[in-house]
């Protein structure tokens, strides 16, 4: 395979994996509504990343049906019930982990920036 095929290769999983804690998270949403009827999911988008969860077993697939018309997706059905796997709460987990982190990181640096800020006015004001 040819190293720049590759890298866009790379590239696209990395961009499609960004969008799999939104996925899991508006999932475990309509898990928490404890609705008493099923779900259908069409919009084509959320259809694709679904589908990979389920694929990688992040989802569980009797929880989360697959309704196929021929080899197109048609939509998703949420059957209610826990929609997670093991992987898939390792999974949530570790992503909700990294997210405060960097949460905590970009207030860190927020707040240096804002005391380096205040440190320079007031060398600047007392030198004049």
């Amino acid at each position: 395979m040819d190293k720049s095929l590759y890298r866009s290769e790379m590239k696209k999983m990395k961009q499609n994996r960004k969008k799999y804690l939104p996925a899991v998270i508006s999932i475990m949403d309509l898990y928490k509504k404890n609705l008493k009827t099923n779900i259908e999911i069409t919009e084509q988008q959320s259809l694709c990343t679904l589908v990979e969860l389920v694929d990688i077993g992040y989802l569980d697939g009797k929880v989360v049906v697959i309704k196929k018309y021929f080899d197109d997706i048609e939509k998703i059905i949420y059957t209610g019930g826990y929609p997670l796997t093991p992987a898939g709460e390792k999974f949530l987990d570790r992503e909700l982990k990294n997210k405060e982190k960097k949460e905590l990181l970009v207030k860190i640096i927020i707040l240096l920036t804002f005391i380096f800020g205040i440190s320079l006015a007031l060398l600047i004001y007392n030198n004049y």
